[in-house]
């Protein structure tokens, strides 16, 4: 068995740490079934134990992993693992799959903190659609109820400072990590290269006055959905060709939250900053703006509602012109030109219909485009430290549309978990 770097690293760090100070540990093992109901085979079938190790040295250092060990019957030994860094054991044909979800080293200073490693960083104040929360990828394959199986961690050095009500925080991401979203069959996948002048970074303010907190947010880097090129060569051997690119851009946002009694209103926006300035070539996206705002309500200890109204528009954009080079390439029988204008609806309820029973719903739906994701959990606390959980991922819309293009990836799941 091969070692790989990253948890050669971790183990190097485990061992030292014992020496010099208290080492604690935590985790959970939790079996787990994912059936897609529209061809009834299992997406994923197996268990997972995760073990959560930290230290820290007199408030000045600080050290964090949480590690995954997964068997996967529903995985076949041909398939990759491309979203993060493992080591993979072959156990009677099938495979343990070991890989760090987060993992990083804490510095703490009297004016900053640092933290560098695998890690997850969060930017904005809305729910589930956030235009200023662009650091990790979405992971809609495996869309549930535990973060690693929805969001993707990244390489990043993260840096934080204080100065009375204004906190700065500034980021650099050495690594591009692509969202993981199903490609069309035989798409050529044009991933970035690992350079330094195609590293990530961003800076983020944010003040707290009073019941309002702002922030302002920038970030230059590359998009992780991917953008489809399409080909069509009638003398070559396969005619059609489909290629997916991940563009850079620049982002600058703001968002605020603000709390009244059982309110809170909260509101987000970004301009992103794409190549196609012109606005005039159907395969690179334009430049856009996009802006949330909600409203949540939490009128008990047992219940609370999220409802959210986003808008998207695109800038610079010849919507003529997108559409007249599809006609000249003879792509406009598969490809259309983007809306000029996008809306849609987000909404999120929680609440405790019993004891030790809690279920959630979280639901998006596009007026143009028509698609829509739902997805949605009941959770049952059976004792302390074990839990059962039942639920589902659903998407729906026309081809090509951003949750269309998952239309056959819906999902149900069930989950035991039991914590140490």
């Amino acid at each position: 068995m091969t070692v790989k770097p990253t948890c050669s690293l971790l183990l190097t760090l485990l061992l030292a740490a014992s020496g010099t100070a208290q080492l604690q540990t935590n985790g959970y093992l939790k079996g787990l079934a994912y059936v897609n109901p529209h061809s009834g085979s299992y997406e994923r079938l197996g268990t997972r134990l995760q073990t959560r190790f930290t230290v820290d040295w007199q408030d000045r250092m600080g050290f964090f992993a949480g590690i995954n060990y997964e068997i996967d019957l529903a995985e076949s030994p041909s398939d990759t693992t491309e979203q993060s860094p493992s080591d993979r054991i072959e156990i009677k044909g099938n495979y343990l799959l070991i890989y760090p979800v987060e993992f990083y080293l804490d510095l703490h200073t009297s004016f900053m903190d640092l933290r560098f490693g695998q890690q997850y960083i969060f930017w904005g104040s809305t729910d589930w659609i956030n235009p200023t929360d662009v650091i990790n990828p979405w992971d809609y394959e495996n869309l549930s109820s535990e973060i690693e199986d929805y969001r993707l961690s990244v390489l990043a050095l993260r840096s934080d400072m204080y100065m009375g009500d204004l906190a700065i925080q500034a980021v650099l991401v050495p690594r591009f990590t692509p969202a993981a979203i199903p490609l069309p069959p035989g798409t050529i996948k044009h991933d970035r290269l690992l350079k330094v002048d195609q590293a990530q970074y961003g800076l983020r303010l944010t003040s707290y006055l009073g019941a309002t907190d702002v922030s302002l947010s920038y970030f230059k880097g590359y998009d992780p959905n991917p953008t489809i090129t399409a080909g069509y060569d009638p003398s070559a051997l396969s005619p059609m060709s489909m290629e997916a690119t991940y563009e850079p851009y620049t982002m600058a946002g703001w968002d605020f939250v603000r709390s009244i009694n059982a309110f809170a209103i909260k509101g987000e926006g970004a301009w992103y900053g794409r190549t196609d300035s012109g606005g005039d070539d159907p395969f690179v996206r334009n430049s856009s703006i996009k802006t949330v705002l909600g409203l949540d309500y939490i009128p008990s200890d047992r219940l609370s509602f999220n409802l959210q109204a986003v808008y998207e528009g695109l800038l610079n954009y010849d919507e003529d012109e997108e559409q007249a080079r599809l006609v000249d390439l003879d792509l406009d029988r598969m490809m259309t030109a983007p809306n000029r204008a996008t809306y849609s609806l987000s909404g999120l309820v929680s609440w405790q219909p019993a004891k030790y029973v809690t279920g959630q719903v979280v639901a998006v739906y596009n007026f143009k485009d028509g698609d829509a994701l739902a997805m949605g959990f009941l959770l049952w606390e059976m004792a302390d430290a074990l839990h059962l959980t039942l639920g589902g991922v659903f998407f729906q819309g026309p081809g090509g549309s951003p949750f269309g293009r998952l239309d056959e990836e819906d999902k149900l799941f069930i989950e035991m978990k039991a914590a140490f």
